[in-house]
């Protein structure tokens, strides 16, 4: 009896040890099985990174498309807006449907002489389109047939306006007085024929070329001779404004010199510029104080002649034109001290 329970003992301990030692070697060493999931588990974890990954770029390409898509419906309300608006002003354009308002600022004025300034406020309300701003400027001048100046300046600010009237404005910018970003269209009749530029800066314009407004030839060199012998033998040092608007008629322009000729020999106190024999109302790149080669060369022009005027008199003046048949820009000037420059200009 004693030796089985002793057996029985011992045996149990003998198992306990076995299940024991069983246990750390499992511990030890997984089974294959095992080592096939961990790799199993490691995969499945890659790609459900890679999930997530894939799953936020998806949102951002969704953001990003949501966005775009506010933007176009944006654009399409304006798109609408402006549609609107186009065929409202074309239609008044050919209808006459309404009148636009605007304030006549000034008729006559001893600093411009024979033009009508116009402030029409409505402008500021207009999309910035080009094309409409135009129609809105030949329905504004329809309206102004009454008006008989010589030249009719348009302005979309009153205390612009106000102040180029008055002449009581300074230069306050790189180009002159910025007060001139206000002017928007300017009507010019000279003779049977009518120049209207849509004005984009002072020396950046579109001009309306059509119809009424539509000037047609080329000018010819015994043409160009004649006139610039004419300019010779009229134009002198103290010749008043009103003498040389007697021989050459009031359609000129103000040029403001930005400064730039405030050092030079020929300062004044004021300049204009006169342009003869266009093929159409053309405007150069370049200020009006600049030889303007391009539109010469071209013959767009045949003639440009620059004056500077001190009290109210000629002080000096210069003349470019185009001669021959290689176009080759003449320059003249008289200056103000009595001198002649003769040259060609050269690019």
């Amino acid at each position: 009896m004693k030796n089985t329970v002793f057996g029985l003992f011992f045996g149990i301990i003998l198992t306990a040890g076995l299940i024991s030692i069983s246990s750390a070697i499992s511990k030890s060493e997984p089974s294959i099985n095992e080592r096939e999931m961990t790799a199993s588990e490691i995969e499945t974890k890659s790609k459900l990174k890679q999930m997530q990954e894939d799953l936020r770029v998806k949102r951002l390409d969704y953001q990003s498309l949501e966005n775009k898509y506010e933007q176009l419906k944006g654009e399409n309300e304006v798109t609408k807006e402006s549609l609107g608006e186009y065929f409202h002003i074309v239609s008044n354009a050919i209808n006459g449907e309404k009148d636009y308002k605007y304030e006549i600022i000034k008729d006559e004025n001893k600093n411009i002489p024979n033009t009508t300034v116009v402030f029409a406020e409505e402008y500021k309300g207009l999309s910035e389109n080009m094309d409409l701003q135009k129609l809105y400027l030949l329905r504004l001048v329809n309206q102004l047939n009454d008006v008989k100046s010589s030249r009719i300046e348009f302005w979309s600010s009153k205390e612009h306006a106000i102040s180029y009237v008055s002449g009581d404005f300074e230069q306050d910018g790189s180009e002159g007085w910025t007060g001139m970003n206000s002017r928007f269209g300017l009507l010019i009749r000279d003779g049977n024929y009518q120049h209207l530029s849509y004005i984009l800066s002072p020396h950046e314009r579109d001009e309306i070329n059509f119809g009424m407004y539509k000037r047609e030839g080329t000018p010819k060199d015994e043409e160009i001779k004649a006139t610039v012998d004419n300019i010779k033998q009229n134009v002198k040092g103290g010749l008043t404004k009103q003498q040389l608007i007697k021989l050459y008629g009031e359609v000129y322009e103000v040029v403001n010199d930005g400064g730039d000729l405030f050092e030079s020999l020929n300062a004044s106190d004021e300049y204009w510029s006169y342009s003869f024999h266009k093929t159409y109302y053309y405007s150069p790149k370049d200020p009006l104080y600049v030889v303007d080669t391009e539109g010469l060369r071209n013959r767009y022009v045949g003639a440009n002649l620059f004056i500077g005027w001190k009290n109210d008199k000629v002080s000096f003046y210069s003349i470019t034109y185009v001669l021959g048949m290689n176009n080759d820009v003449h320059f003249y000037a008289l200056n103000s001290d009595g001198s002649i420059i003769e040259k060609i200009v050269k690019d």
